[in-house]
């Protein structure tokens, strides 16, 4: 295929197509034999093809008493061509995305391990916040003091200069303490499970991710981003959060 036959087939055209519409500027008015000979397809192939080609406008048929002939039309019309087809696909994206959210991107379920995994998600996290999202949590007493002392000041620091709905649930617990002794400057809520319940993993619940957590060896978490599943968990936090 020539650079100009390719690029035909770039702008839209099948091969048959941009094969044809090639011989038809190279001939000019012409017949159906000739478009077949210069096009290399059959006679009954090339009439197919240039009923599309005169559907989209490159293409006319004109008559001469008792001939046809076929004649190429202007290629700037290949130009509208492309926008209607980027305006039918700009139509489609809404409905597209909506399909890509509900079967694609966000029903994706990952599992990580080990400590810098987990530092990743914390990191995730607050890339992924925006002002005035909710963030439902629920912690036991198992493993938070081994996290990196660091990565948790960096997350005390943004939690300060971000305003989020931020409601905390916690095994009864010295992290439970900590929580509460810093309610007041990072705007947060806090609750205390009673003293015989015991957890071993986290729970984190925003808008847009759900993350379990284990901090104890081996560490590991499981990070889903199905809208159902967090809106459950969701439900199921505030259900928590009213009778305690």
């Amino acid at each position: 295929m020539n650079k100009t036959l390719q690029k035909l087939v770039d702008s839209g055209l099948n091969q048959k197509e941009a094969a044809v519409y090639y011989a038809a500027l190279l001939l000019g008015p012409t017949t159906i034999l000739k478009l077949a000979r210069e096009s290399d397809l059959k006679r009954a192939t090339v009439y197919a093809v240039i009923d599309s080609l005169v559907h989209k406008g490159l293409m006319r048929i004109d008559e001469k008493g008792i001939k046809k002939v076929f004649v190429a039309e202007d290629p700037n019309n290949l130009k509208r061509i492309m926008e209607e087809k980027l305006s039918s696909v700009t139509a489609a994206i809404p409905d597209l995305t909506s399909l890509y959210k509900k079967f694609g991107h966000e029903r994706v379920i990952k599992t990580y391990e080990g400590a810098a995994a987990l530092e990743s998600i914390s990191e995730r996290l607050m890339d992924d916040a925006h002002m005035h999202d909710f963030r439902y949590f629920i912690g036991g007493d198992v493993g938070w003091e081994d996290v990196n002392a660091k990565q948790q000041e960096k997350y005390f620091i943004w939690r300060s200069r971000i305003a989020l709905d931020v409601k905390l649930m916690f095994q009864d617990s010295k992290r439970a303490l900590l929580h509460q002794e810093k309610a007041a400057a990072l705007r947060h809520e806090v609750k205390v499970f009673p003293k015989k319940l015991t957890l071993h993993a986290d729970i984190i619940i925003t808008p847009r991710l759900l993350v379990l957590a284990k901090l104890s060896p081996p560490l590991s978490a499981i990070v889903i981003e199905d809208p159902d599943i967090i809106h459950s968990y969701k439900e199921l936090f505030l259900y928590l959060w009213s009778v305690t």
